[in-house]
């Protein structure tokens, strides 16, 4: 008898790593995009506790190195942080980008903050740059009623398709960078 195997391509395993509950929640829209795209990957969507940009590179590390004890490695590591945290302290800036490099992590800036990358999805606020948190909190709110911080996937995939991703990519250079590098065109 001639048994054929049947063979499930695996999914790239991707780690997205963000500063809270917010990036978190879209690390998980993006897997559902993904997963009803029939796309090759699976995002593990984390959130890690705020601090400057070396304070959450070095949690990062250490969430990455957690997860990869008790599982296959990831393929590509990616962390979600907000601009506004930079420029506080250059050297640790600086160290954060070699530490990031050395450690094969994308760096993906919300600038200045997650709310103001979230207004960048939808039509016409592509190039919308609000100057600080407050301000781009109240444009997406405008946008998108009934906003609040903390979202989770369910949240995100009841306002936000892959056309509103189409659009971030188009000006969100390092989330686009990201997603052209794991292979999701």
């Amino acid at each position: 008898m001639n048994k054929r195997r049947l063979i499930i391509p695996q999914k790239l395993p991707i780690l997205l790593l963000g500063e809270g509950k917010s990036e978190q929640g879209y690390g998980r829209w993006l897997n559902k995009i993904a997963r009803t795209h029939k796309l090759p990957f699976h995002f593990n969507a984390e959130g890690l506790k705020g601090g400057d940009p070396l304070d959450l590179l070095q949690k990062a590390i250490e969430k990455m190195k957690n997860l990869t004890r008790s599982r296959e490695s990831f393929k590509h590591v990616a962390l979600l942080l907000d601009s506004d945290l930079r420029g506080q302290n250059p050297e640790r800036d600086e160290q954060a980008i070699r530490t990031a490099a050395q450690h094969n992590i994308h760096l993906i800036w919300q600038l200045p903050c997650h709310e103001a990358f979230l207004l960048r999805h939808f039509i016409g606020k592509q190039n919308k740059k609000p100057r600080n948190h407050h301000v781009a909190k109240r444009q997406l709110e405008a946008e998108w009623h009934g906003y609040e911080k903390g979202q989770d996937a369910v949240a995100y995939g009841k306002k936000l398709t892959l056309d509103h991703l189409s659009r971030a990519r188009a000006v969100e250079t390092d989330l686009n960078d990201f997603l052209v590098l794991i292979g999701w065109d």
